[in-house]
């Protein structure tokens, strides 16, 4: 079995790029692989990734809180659940989302969980306190 080389190419962009890069993706017919959200001290950074058989394309943009990004979803329409999982969840707002859920795609116990003012105030999350951990092992003793 042959392994076969693929180009991989990642771009840092703006916000304002973001859909002329993806139309031309298209022009190219590379398939919308993947889009993916990673929160930093205060911003969002975004990753959308395009590939065909022989080459990867991802495009990389960071996006302050108060930053609207334009939706791709006219050029790649299965896009819509991303843009709609990234703005419940990390609260990046979108132009133009061809199906747009308007923050109800997910229900969450807490808004935005993953918004960057979100994330500064939860240094504490996924730790449990002595009395929890007390708790769990009483239940675990019990027969």
């Amino acid at each position: 079995m042959k392994i076969r080389e693929v180009q991989s190419d990642l771009q840092l962009i703006s916000v304002h790029e973001l859909y002329p890069l993806a139309d031309e993706a298209c022009q190219r017919n590379m398939r919308l692989v993947q889009v993916h959200a990673t929160t930093l001290p205060s911003q969002v950074e975004l990753n959308y990734c395009f590939a065909t058989p022989d080459q990867w394309l991802n495009l990389r943009l960071t996006v302050d809180p108060q930053e609207t990004v334009p939706s791709i979803s006219k050029i790649y329409p299965c896009v819509f659940l991303y843009e709609n999982e990234i703005h419940d969840l990390f609260g990046v707002q979108f132009s133009g989302i061809s199906i747009d859920y308007q923050g109800k795609l997910y229900r969450l116990k807490q808004q935005m969980p993953f918004a960057p003012e979100n994330k500064a105030s939860d240094s504490n999350a996924g730790k449990i306190t002595a009395q929890q951990a007390d708790a769990g092992a009483k239940k675990e003793e019990q027969p």
